[in-house]
């Protein structure tokens, strides 16, 4: 799958994301309006079902392997988030989005763990 060439395909993509339930249903309707098939972070993002019209959407991925106080972080935790506020830096406020996400995908306590921002790269995905 392609990544987007254009921020009118992410919307476009996320657009039609709430039509089609079905992933596979989505890519094929996807793939016809395009031309091609959906990321994976556009799927990524629509599975877990984050979209915010206010903040901003971020990729954070650990750096290396992590292991403190009987948690474990590898660099496959990949996580997508969407900040509250239109910001450049999904750790802005205490990283509070980052730790839910952890939370709920991965039952991983960031703080339990010690982490901080220097543990993590992070990608703007719009």
């Amino acid at each position: 799958m392609e990544n987007y060439k254009t921020s009118s395909e992410k919307l476009l993509g996320e657009e039609l994301s709430k039509e089609f339930p079905e992933q596979e249903e989505f890519s094929k309707y996807y793939f016809e309006k395009v031309g091609k098939y959906p990321s994976k972070d556009l799927l990524e993002t629509r599975r877990i079902g984050l979209r915010s019209l206010s903040g901003k959407v971020f990729k954070i991925i650990p750096k290396h392997t992590k292991g403190v106080n009987g948690t474990v972080l590898t660099p496959e935790m990949s996580v997508i988030v969407t900040t509250n506020q239109y910001t450049s830096d999904p750790f802005y406020n205490n990283a509070k989005e980052v730790k839910e996400a952890y939370l709920r995908i991965y039952d991983f306590d960031y703080q339990k763990a010690c982490c901080s921002k220097n543990d993590f790269t992070f990608s703007k995905l719009d």
